[in-house]
């Protein structure tokens, strides 16, 4: 997968001020993107966690995800599941999920919006080493839904062995200001690598609900 004609590119850990280098710009798009490896498949879900000053979701309904695809007031928005190769137009092998976010429409207490990526099984682990090239391309999202690839940032490294992870993040810093940085950094390495996002994030969580 090529993302090196995809915006300016970000080392993973880096990070941009956004609200400085892209002034009034409020309506983006976060791709997720991967590869399937041949013959592999896998299971994977975006999502995308409203969090406090404290690093923790701020209640039931401050998660965007394939069960609650529209966060408050349309400010994000996910664009519905990919969930296997199976869903890929025929001859393609990129999989590929999408979040829009409008930063103008995301309430003051919301100092972070995490995004993330897991892998479900109801059996063995789904380990993210059924995938290659994983990588985060942010774009400015245009009126009539076109878009302008700002950033892109390859993830591939050392997340084989994980089914969660935490794939990129916008923060207000001490001046409120937006900032974009990748991560790429494993959560856990359960079957339900959502749950694993939850125990972390989500202080209503509960472990013995199912994730489904």
């Amino acid at each position: 997968m090529d993302l090196g004609k995809k915006g300016s590119i970000l080392k993973k850990g880096s990070s941009v001020n956004i609200s400085k280098t892209h002034a009034g710009l409020k309506k983006l798009r976060l791709a997720l993107m991967w590869e399937f490896k041949p013959g592999q498949d896998a299971d994977l879900d975006a999502s995308a966690l409203m969090l406090g000053s404290d690093g923790k979701t701020l209640g039931e309904g401050t998660m965007a995800w394939h069960k609650n695809l529209v966060h408050c007031r349309q400010a994000v928005v996910h664009q519905g599941d990919i969930r296997s190769a199976d869903d890929l137009d025929e001859g393609e092998n990129m999989g590929k999920e999408t979040i829009d976010i409008d930063l103008s429409l995301i309430c003051e207490h919301v100092k972070e919006i995490l995004a993330v990526i897991t892998t479900y099984s109801e059996e063995e682990p789904v380990l993210f080493g059924r995938v290659k090239n994983a990588g985060v391309v942010l774009s400015k999202l245009k009126e009539g839904g076109a878009t302008e690839a700002l950033y892109n940032c390859d993830l591939s490294e050392d997340i084989s062995n994980y089914t969660s992870m935490e794939v990129a993040r916008f923060y207000r810093d001490e001046k409120g200001e937006w900032n974009f940085q990748p991560v790429g950094k494993g959560i856990g390495k359960s079957p339900l690598g959502f749950r694993d996002v939850l125990l972390k994030y989500n202080p209503y969580f509960k472990e013995e609900e199912e994730e489904g």
